[in-house]
């Protein structure tokens, strides 16, 4: 049973994307965590307004999962419509850029 999980968003300049959870026992593994095997899912990225839409495809067909996104410099936010349809952020991810 795991109690801790990272997940990683590789965005290609194809306006794709790869998401990567990789699940560990305890919080202090996270350094490590690259030592297990992610579940691996893709999809695509779309622009709606200053929204953009991470929409996952499964064997080629849209899923029902999409996640509403801002990308901004140096954090990748989340957002989920509320009652009464306004966007309220969900969680954060800080922007590392892989080249460095």
């Amino acid at each position: 049973m795991y109690s801790y999980s990272i997940t990683e968003f590789i965005i290609h300049p194809n306006n794709t994307y790869t998401r990567k959870n990789y699940d560990v026992f305890a919080k202090r593994e996270w350094k490590s965590y690259k030592k297990y095997t992610p579940k691996i899912s893709k999809g695509k990225i779309t622009k709606q307004g200053i929204y953009h839409i991470f929409t996952e495809y499964r064997s080629g067909i849209a899923s029902d999962f999409s996640l509403t996104a801002k990308l901004k410099k140096r954090k990748l936010i989340f957002f989920y419509p509320n009652r009464r349809g306004k966007m309220r952020k969900t969680f954060v991810y800080r922007r590392i850029d892989a080249n460095k």
